[in-house]
């Protein structure tokens, strides 16, 4: 009784794994839409590289020097002329050593 019990399982075991196999080929056989072979690897890659050519041709000298920022422009002499005169009853006041002038709306607004 005991060796019939064991010959089906192994038979039941067999029935399993071939089943198993079966559908695993199936599955290889369908091929899976995720995989990609390495030919279609390599014409991206090319392709990529090709792109990356093209950008890196159409920057300009600035954007090609890593972190070299553009030379800022001063304020030029004329205009630093025509900074505003403060007016002489303006009450001067400093914040972190920062200076501010409070000025009063009414009276005279004479220029020092």
């Amino acid at each position: 009784m005991r060796s019939r019990g064991s010959l089906l399982s192994g038979i039941l075991l067999v029935a399993i794994t071939a089943f198993i196999t079966t559908l695993a080929r199936d599955s290889a056989a369908q091929g899976d839409p995720n995989s990609i072979s390495l030919e279609q690897l390599q014409e991206r890659l090319a392709a990529l590289e090709a792109r990356v050519t093209a950008l890196e041709a159409g920057q300009s000298g600035v954007q090609q020097a890593a972190g070299v920022a553009p030379l800022l422009e001063t304020v030029p002499r004329s205009l630093a002329d025509e900074l505003p005169r403060i007016p002489r009853n303006a009450k001067r006041g400093e914040i972190n050593g920062v200076p501010f002038y409070t000025v009063p709306l009414g009276g005279s607004a004479e220029a020092e």
